[in-house]
């Protein structure tokens, strides 16, 4: 494989990991806890905009060819506006489990709310799984491509590897609004949050419903050129999104800018090694690539437990 296109697809694959990531680390911020059912909220999402644009009346025979919005999705601006609408659904849907299944355990130690999230996630992926809608998912540009530098590149390569700058420039951004610094500040000190009259539960939803959204992205990126064909497979999303623990781990649990570099890092590591030593499968093993991020995982962790960017708990005596 050309180093071009192993480039490409590194990047491509290291922009998901870091949009996988940066759910993660938005629910942890708020809850301290490792959040599972993060990848079937993200399939659930990703099977809305794939309903949105194909029509698939969220499987509802009954709501077929009435969906406006199909008719339009074959536009980039169209296809654009069924993406928002997909992110206001799957944001519903992080905020619902957040009050259904998380807020009802307010107190609770972190291990036992982590352990609830595995519950939600059964039941969540069960739902994906079985969802009567179809699994296509058409892209407004197709297989258009452009030169640069003279390599030939597809448009969804350029658009997902921009993805993930681009959604952490919004992150910041967001810190710095009257909200975000209310998010920031509950992070930081809970107690002290809630003595000055910000709400818990009002961060904690947001927080849920903004991961959601992110999950709904990265699958849906994970599904077309170069990663994918332009089909969904909600079957994948476990495995995907347990692939970017590493990332968490490496760039910090706490840290949207650790977890970007980490997440490029690790796509970048697990796409180079795996083109570029791809003739030592017989001495390495196969799949030996998707094994360097844990390895590189574990050798953190001894160093630095909260990450190379995270920060580490302090205890009060």
């Amino acid at each position: 494989m050309a180093f071009e296109t192993l480039l490409i697809n590194g990047l491509s694959l290291g922009s998901v990991y870091a949009l996988i990531a940066f759910g993660f680390v938005a629910v942890y911020k708020t809850n301290r806890i490792l959040n599972f059912a993060h990848a079937p909220i993200g399939a659930l999402g990703a099977l809305m905009l794939v309903s949105l644009t194909t029509d698939g009346a969220m499987g509802n025979q009954s709501l077929r060819g009435k969906n406006p919005l199909a008719s339009i999705a074959s536009h980039p601006a169209g296809w654009l506006l069924c993406l928002v609408v997909a992110f206001v659904l799957a944001g519903v849907l992080g905020a619902v489990v957040e009050r259904l299944a998380i807020r009802p355990m307010s107190g609770r130690p972190s291990f036992t709310v982590t352990i609830a999230t595995i519950g939600v996630a059964i039941v969540l992926q069960r739902f994906a799984d079985q969802a009567p809608i179809g699994r296509a998912l058409p892209m407004p540009w197709g297989e258009r491509r452009f030169g640069l530098l003279g390599s030939d590149i597809g448009v969804s390569s350029a658009v997902i590897c921009l993805i993930a700058p681009a959604v952490l420039g919004g992150l910041r951004a967001f810190d710095r609004t009257r909200f975000g610094i209310a998010t920031r500040a509950f992070a930081a000190d809970e107690e002290a949050a809630a003595a000055q009259g910000i709400n818990p539960h009002n961060v904690a939803a947001f927080s849920w419903a903004l991961a959601a959204a992110l999950a709904t992205l990265a699958a849906v990126t994970f599904s077309v050129p170069p990663l994918g064909y332009g089909t969904f497979s909600t079957a994948a999303m476990p495995t995907l999104f347990f692939r970017a623990i590493p990332v968490l781990a490496l760039g910090g649990w706490d840290s949207y800018g650790g977890v970007y570099l980490a997440g490029m890092t690790v796509g970048m590591l697990q796409v180079m090694s795996g083109g570029l030593l791809s003739g030592y499968t017989d001495f390495l093993g196969a799949g030996f690539s998707t094994m360097l991020p844990y390895v590189l995982m574990l050798i953190v962790l001894l160093v630095r437990p909260a990450g190379l960017f995270g920060r580490s708990a302090v205890a009060r005596v």
